[in-house]
């Protein structure tokens, strides 16, 4: 760890302690919730998906209408201590001006033919058709690639007749199969974040919590990204929510060292309880940027 880098940590921690007092050292337990909302640093309302919110709780439709400042105000308030699901729209994150038009319209020319090559019509295509029929896009953000992308492979590994816990696992293991750890820092501060782990393939604990956390907001698992101690050194890895508690998720720790490309080598940091993780120390939760 650079200088520079475990200063940044010192900071964050200590200011961390100053403010989160009421954690305690040891972190949540699977059997206590969060005294705030789980998505409080991750879902806000220009994020939050408010069509798949209403069309997965018709009864809250019923009941308060279809107004996005209800829905998203049902879920924090309500929706989340009765866990029902939150989903991030990436479209909603991008923007006309970081979205590649010219790329676009080379690689869908049955759009082009449509619509022709204006930027601003090829865009609103790409965001109400395209985005859903996995068409391809280029975008000048590394971040807004990073999300599309990210949501790309959610979908491939995941199907929705998988329970919570085997899309964690698919996502765990997918981190685990496609991303080194990136010991000699060849890729910079990319590897401190999800833009590291999903463009590059290598990150550092910070870079495969950010990831994990990305793909469980796309698939409406609540998740906390955590920042702490580990064997005496700074560190950062997931809680997760199961069965109404809450577990720890270390993918940085179940990637071996020297790495194993395309192997699970272990599973002694998925779905931990804090008792069994008493290496880990949390300190508190990580806000995870977006964009860069």
């Amino acid at each position: 760890m650079t200088a520079e880098r475990k200063n940044r940590w010192i900071k964050l921690a200590t200011a961390a302690c100053a403010l989160v007092i009421g954690f305690g050292a040891a972190g949540l337990t699977a059997e206590a919730a969060p005294v705030i909302a789980p998505y409080a640093t991750s879902l806000n309302s220009g994020n939050f998906d408010y069509e798949r919110y209403a069309a997965e709780n018709p009864d809250v439709v019923a009941a308060l209408g279809t107004s996005e400042s209800a829905l998203f105000s049902h879920y924090n308030n309500n929706g989340v201590i009765e866990g029902r699901k939150a989903y991030l729209d990436v479209t909603s994150m991008l923007t006309v001006d970081m979205f590649d038009a010219t790329y676009y319209a080379q690689m869908n020319p049955d759009v082009v033919a449509a619509l022709g090559t204006d930027a601003n019509a090829l865009f609103a295509h790409y965001i109400n058709n395209g985005f859903a029929e996995g068409r391809e896009a280029a975008f000048t953000s590394r971040s807004a690639q990073a999300l599309v992308k990210a949501t790309k492979i959610a979908a491939q590994i995941t199907t929705p007749e998988m329970t919570d816990v085997e899309k964690m696992q698919a996502v765990h293991d997918w981190i685990i199969c496609n991303c080194y750890y990136d010991i000699e820092d060849i890729y910079g501060d990319e590897s401190n974040h999800y833009v590291g782990m999903l463009l590059n393939g290598s990150a550092r604990c910070e870079g495969y919590t950010e990831a994990f956390d990305v793909f469980m907001r796309i698939l409406g698992i609540e998740d906390w990204a955590v920042c702490g101690f580990a064997n005496g050194g700074f560190h950062a890895w997931n809680q997760v929510r199961v069965d109404g508690g809450y577990l720890n998720v270390d993918s940085t720790w179940d990637d071996p060292l020297p790495d194993r490309p395309g192997i699970v080598f272990r599973y002694d940091y998925f779905l931990i309880s804090d008792a069994d993780m008493s290496d880990h120390q949390k300190v508190t939760h990580m806000n995870v940027a977006w964009f860069e």
